[in-house]
């Protein structure tokens, strides 16, 4: 069995051409869904939308879905665009199966949520950090011994557990914000485009 140890050069380069890969979908994403929504409210509906909660509604359910694409990169076959670049896989911690869509998805809710400390951490563990730990992955380089196939089931419930986070954490931001908001501050602004 050939040594499947990252560098944390080899590493970090597959989390940055990761990041960026996704940052570039999610701009496109933005543009397809939000640009028309945005015409249609100022120009069809009008403040109907914002004013029977639909807007708010919508609102949560693209940044959750938005969220959860994100969240779900590695989900097909272990390999998000930049560990398919650098030849790299996540799998089941002490196996060579490929992690399951639902591993995945575990593994990086703890990127979004506590990320400076994850970059920290795959300095000195370039396999493993913090969300490896907790979802029982590994991040390892692709060889023939590794297998595994696409469970389109797993990642349908992946993508769903996704966007439905993604949408609760949305919404708990919002309540927090409006929770220590300064409604006097509201008053004079004008909330028209």
């Amino acid at each position: 069995m050939t040594d499947r140890r990252l560098t944390f050069f080899s590493r970090y380069a597959s989390m940055f051409l990761d990041h960026a890969s996704m940052v570039f979908v999610l701009m496109g994403f933005m543009l397809v869904f939000f640009l028309p929504l945005f015409l249609l409210k100022k120009y069809v509906f009008g403040w109907w939308i914002m004013s029977k909660g639909v807007g708010l509604t919508l609102g949560f359910l693209l940044m959750g879905l938005f969220g959860s694409v994100y969240l779900n990169k590695d989900c097909i076959r272990g390999r998000a665009p930049g560990k398919r670049l650098m030849l790299h896989v996540i799998v089941n911690y002490g196996t060579n199966e490929i992690a399951s869509p639902v591993r995945c998805l575990i593994r990086s809710v703890t990127m979004m949520l506590i990320a400076p400390v994850e970059i920290v951490v795959t300095l000195f563990s370039p396999n493993r950090r913090i969300g490896d730990y907790i979802a029982g992955t590994e991040v390892v380089k692709l060889d023939e011994s590794i297998v595994g196939e696409r469970n389109f089931k797993k990642i349908g419930l992946s993508i769903i557990y996704g966007t439905v986070a993604c949408a609760l954490l949305v919404f708990i931001q919002v309540v927090v914000l409006a929770l220590f908001d300064d409604p006097t501050a509201t008053e004079d602004m004008n909330w028209s485009f």
